[in-house]
């Protein structure tokens, strides 16, 4: 069972560096600073319309331009700056002149309250303790400025209770946002880790099964071979020079098994990209049979989850083995690989005799669930395993498998 608690070194304090580096946050300030582009682009219009102080419509399209600056240098500079509590003070001061200058009903004070929000979202908690008091002082300095002499119980109960509440709330609410967004990355990163983990685990569990299999009972099959050899050197040097090309034969064997398990171990250490592992794949299998691959894999295949791509890398290997056991040699094989709308095609085809469906239901009748096993690898990636092949038609393997789940 895979525990879902999260590590000990992903509890701790929230800060910006934490906010940078999720994306969620982020997306979520920049999209944040839109709306309030645009709504400065309404209140520039109602400044005209109202007409205005000339000095407001100048504060008020500076305003524009320095938000439009943050979000021009977005990538540059602007998602460190907008984590420093002097860009919210600037962003707090010039609104609360604007809402001096223009007044309690006007498009400024959606500026307030969105100004809240972004706060929040960018500074967390620490900064919303801070900051809620200035939000409240700020509309304050501006109802006093603007409040009417005579004033209706509904409106004065929404002007000093209402806004000064809603003004602290939205402060906090953009706090909230941003723990609960970088809580749910950080679990969805432990997640991820864990899920390597279990995957790496897994696999090399099946190398080292493997290892007992081929590798092994390989090298004590020399040993028998070379112990049997040892007294017929001298009295039957036929029968001895027979038994060394056994032996030969065995250690040829064993090296090729042996730099099976390195390729697959490689697959194995999670850290090389979808194109670069198939085209070690493809690299191993021509080196050990002498045979030549056309590649057609794309250069960027994107990322998937680890046990995703030891899976595709098995049923890639296991395909190619397949085309080596299956065909003769001059056949042509080629390996293509391409995305499609978020889901990556892997194809091995070949030129070779084809398969009869005869021919795949004795093999697995004797046992030999290659093809039901390369099935199954790709179920577990929550894609599809197709062969398409017939007698004299050469065979065609197509394996589809999901992206968007790597780091």
């Amino acid at each position: 069972m895979v525990d879902l608690a999260i590590p000990q070194r992903f509890r701790r304090p929230y800060a910006a560096d934490d906010w940078t580096q999720s994306r969620a946050s982020s997306s979520l300030v920049r999209v944040l600073l839109d709306v309030r582009l645009v709504g400065g682009l309404l209140a520039v219009v109602w400044s005209w319309i109202a007409d205005q102080p000339a000095a407001v419509l100048v504060v008020l399209i500076g305003w524009m331009l320095g938000v439009l600056l943050l979000l021009l240098r977005w990538e540059r500079f602007a998602e460190v700056q907008v984590t420093h509590p002097a860009v919210h003070l600037l962003d707090l001061t010039v609104v609360t002149g604007l809402l001096v200058g223009t007044g309690l009903f006007s498009p400024v004070a959606f500026l307030l309250v969105s100004g809240g929000l972004f706060t929040g979202l960018c500074l967390g908690y620490r900064g919303a303790w801070i900051f809620s008091l200035g939000y409240l002082l700020s509309w304050l300095i501006a109802a006093s400025a603007n409040l009417p002499d005579r004033l209706t119980s509904a409106t004065e109960f929404l002007l000093l209770v209402v806004m000064p509440v809603l003004l602290v709330a939205m402060v906090f609410a953009g706090a909230a946002f941003q723990h609960a967004v970088i809580a749910a990355a950080r679990l969805e990163e432990a997640l991820h880790e864990q899920r390597e983990g279990a995957a790496i685990a897994e696999e090399r569990a099946r190398l080292a099964r493997e290892l007992h299999d081929s590798v092994t009972k390989s090298v004590h099959g020399i040993a028998l071979l070379a112990e049997a050899a040892a007294p017929v050197v001298r009295s039957a040097p036929d029968v001895a020079e027979q038994r060394v090309g056994q032996i030969a034969d065995a250690a040829r064997r064993a090296n090729r098994e042996s730099r099976e398990l390195l390729v697959a171990m490689r697959r194995a250490d999670g850290t090389s990209s979808l194109a670069d592992m198939l085209r070690a794949t493809l690299q191993r299998w021509e080196t050990v049979y002498d045979r030549t691959v056309v590649d057609r894999i794309a250069p960027d295949l994107g990322r998937t989850d680890p046990a995703a791509q030891y899976e595709l890398g098995a049923v890639v290997n296991e395909a190619l083995e397949n085309v080596a056991r299956h065909t003769p040699y001059g056949t042509t094989v080629t390996v293509g690989a391409e995305v499609a709308d978020g889901w990556l095609e892997v194809v091995v085809a070949d030129d070779g005799p084809g398969i009869a469906p005869g021919r795949r239901r004795e093999a697995a009748s004797r046992g030999h669930f290659g093809l039901v096993g390369m099935d199954e690898r790709a179920v577990r990636t929550g894609g599809s395993f197709v062969v398409d092949t017939a007698p004299g038609q050469g065979t065609t393997v197509r394996i589809r498998i999901p992206l968007g789940e790597g780091p």
